[in-house]
């Protein structure tokens, strides 16, 4: 293709996204101006551009090059129509935009000037969730940032009524029955998980009035009757693979309360408990994963002297666990977990005892609850290390 006619080419592309301002070529230049030099007006290099187009083998998978360099730039401003084909509401845990804002005050912080586009505009679902939008590109999707609203001009609220209709026209796929008494709602796209925001999928079960809900994939959301612990066991096996799949979320359950999914799980006592409690632990992990190099290099920057200690999923002959890490007597944000590695290093080299959570205290530490919007745990103190050491050793 000649550089006048990818230059055509990226001109009715622009033209199909919505962009209304003048697109003038300079072909000397190979360069493209948008808008009339008086208001906002960008300018784009065809030369680059055009190399990465080319590039692309296959014909149909080019046009992802100009997703990415052109519409998926905040400067566009696409039509309602554009918006309406685009937009797609999404299941975001609550606690990866919590890293994501905390992100953003360090990097403010360190590179002094603002990182306003790391800011997600979304809305709580409830404790572990939120609902955000994303502009869906051919191969990816890019999160709807509360930047990228002031430039289009438009409120969350619009949006989210498009985002919402058009999920409903791409997934018609009804709710059915996968396993004996687990059920699902499938599809692709990286959208289904959303549809849980929809009261039409869980008036078709037949236990409605006792569901239990998990959506461990943005592919999945899956259904189960609330005393059914057969059910219940499947629906972890299956949540529990397809968190960690290609777009994993996060395998835990919610129930109905007042009109609103709420976290729930059986009592402990019940043989599908252990399970459930197991398929959601990589999607906690993954959370506290993220979230510990930011709030280590938060607490660094305001001047606090406090580890962070990471979130460890541990299985052993019996069970699976979570386990945080504490070196004994360096004060440290824990997440909540089921024990505690004490880590004791004044002989050189480091040992470790794995201690149950709810005993660390009577051992002689000291628990508080940090602030903060993930839950972290301050443990301060020192305990007798003869007492420690006749728990499990850990490597």
């Amino acid at each position: 293709m000649t550089p006048d006619a990818f230059a055509e080419e990226v001109k009715r592309f622009l033209a199909q996204e919505g962009e209304a301002r003048p697109v003038l070529y300079d072909a000397a230049k190979q360069r493209l101006s948008i808008g009339d030099g008086r208001a906002l007006t960008h300018f784009v290099s065809l030369r680059s551009l055009k190399a990465r187009y080319d590039a692309i083998e296959e014909p149909k998978s080019r046009v992802r090059v100009l997703e990415r360099d052109l519409i998926a730039m905040r400067w566009t401003k696409p039509t309602i129509e554009v918006l309406a084909r685009r937009l797609f509401p999404r299941l975001r845990p609550r606690a990866a935009l919590q890293t994501l804002e905390l992100k953003r005050k360090v990097l403010e912080h360190v590179q002094g000037q603002s990182a306003a586009d790391l800011s997600v505009a979304s809305r709580d679902l409830n404790s572990l969730f939120s609902v955000q939008l994303v502009f869906q590109l051919s191969e990816e999707a890019v999160d709807v940032g509360t930047d990228r609203l002031g430039t289009w001009g438009r409120s969350f609220d619009e949006l989210l009524k498009l985002a919402f209709e058009n999920l409903l026209q791409v997934s018609t796929d009804p709710v059915r029955e996968v396993r004996p008494n687990l059920w699902a709602v499938t599809g692709g796209g990286g959208h289904i998980a959303a549809r849980l925001l929809f009261d039409d999928v869980v008036e078709k079960l037949p236990f409605r009035d006792e569901v239990v809900a998990m959506a461990p994939n943005q592919n999945v959301v899956l259904f189960a009757k609330k005393s059914d612990d057969e059910a219940l066991e499947r629906m972890a096996g299956i949540g529990l693979d397809a968190s960690q799949a290609a777009f994993g979320l996060w395998g835990v359950t919610m129930h109905r309360e007042n009109g609103r999914w709420e976290s729930w799980m059986p009592d402990s006592s019940r043989p599908s408990y252990a399970a459930l409690k197991t398929a959601a632990l990589p999607g906690t992990v993954r959370l506290y994963q993220a979230h510990k190099e930011i709030l280590a290099a938060w607490l660094e920057i305001q001047r606090m002297p406090t580890e962070v200690s990471p979130l460890l999923a541990i299985q052993d002959d019996e069970s699976v666990y979570s386990s945080a890490v504490w070196q004994h007597g360096v004060p440290t944000l824990l997440p909540p977990a089921d024990r505690i590695a004490v880590v004791e290093t004044s002989s050189g080299e480091p040992s470790a005892w794995s201690v149950p959570w709810g005993e660390i205290e009577a051992l002689g530490a000291k628990l508080e609850r940090a602030e903060g919007e993930l839950e972290y745990w301050r443990v301060t103190g020192t305990l007798p290390m003869e007492l420690v050491q006749k728990y499990p050793q850990v490597q």
